[in-house]
């Protein structure tokens, strides 16, 4: 809320470059406000052209710019302050308000939270930046995704030795006498990483299937952990990458 609590009597006469000799005056009025329990101070120049015969009109506001900073990785979102809608992306954006308390919410859709702000408008430019706080729900399903392709991969060569780019090595056992398969058993689980907003750790339970030496079916099964970084996220959809940097022999 603004409470206006002065607005100076007489304006005073701005002299413009070549305004004069055009025949327009223009008059400056000292403006002093309250917002949020603080005070502020702004100038409101009115113009007018042609003499007594002419209208006054307003020249400027006591209007503000906020800036807005976003470097979450997203392609674009819509940012509400009070009436204005404006669309956010990656870097730097720029909206103009009038003095004021707001509120700014941002639609992340079902992929990304943003939390609301609030956003006070005095005499001055506001900068603001604003980011997600977590992945939405809707994101789960892309990590988990890339988190069976990557896993896929790495379990493709077979072998009794399975190795993956992100680190990952499982060692089938001499027990084994035959080459085994290998397979994901199970579904894999995800959960977001507290520390990195868009990370999630990954585990799966993986089963080397084959033989023993007798020719009877034997299977080992083994533990292995990633995690999964979303990218080119979008309001309703996402890519993710994944590594898996450790297997181990379950007992």
């Amino acid at each position: 809320m603004i409470t206006v609590s002065s607005v100076s009597e007489e304006g005073l006469q701005i002299a413009g470059r070549g305004q004069a000799s055009r025949g327009i005056e223009v008059l400056a009025y000292e403006v002093r406000f309250t917002v949020a329990d603080q005070s502020y101070r702004g100038e409101v120049r009115v113009a007018r052209k042609g003499g007594w015969r002419g209208d006054w009109r307003i020249q400027n506001s006591l209007a503000q710019p906020l800036g807005i900073k976003m470097d979450t990785v997203i392609d674009e979102v819509d940012a509400r302050v009070g009436g204005s809608i404006t669309a956010l992306k990656p870097g730097a954006s720029e909206m103009v308000l009038y003095p004021g308390e707001y509120t700014m919410r941002v639609d992340g859709g079902d992929m990304m939270t943003f939390p609301s702000q609030q956003v006070v408008v005095g005499d001055e430019p506001v900068d603001l930046e604003v980011n997600a706080t977590r992945p939405g729900k809707a994101a789960k399903p892309a990590v988990l995704d890339a988190a069976e392709d990557a896993l896929s991969a790495c379990l493709s060569g077979g072998g009794r030795t399975v190795r993956c780019t992100g680190g990952a090595i499982a060692l089938s056992a001499d027990e084994l006498g035959s080459t085994p398969d290998w397979s994901l058993q199970g579904k894999i689980t995800a959960t977001r990483d507290p520390k990195i907003n868009l990370r999630y750790k990954v585990r799966a339970h993986v089963v080397a299937a084959g033989t023993d030496t007798s020719g009877t079916a034997a299977e080992q099964r083994f533990i292995w952990e990633g995690d999964v970084y979303l990218r080119d996220i979008t309001s309703d959809s996402a890519t993710a990458s994944a590594r898996w940097y450790k297997a181990t022999r379950a007992r």
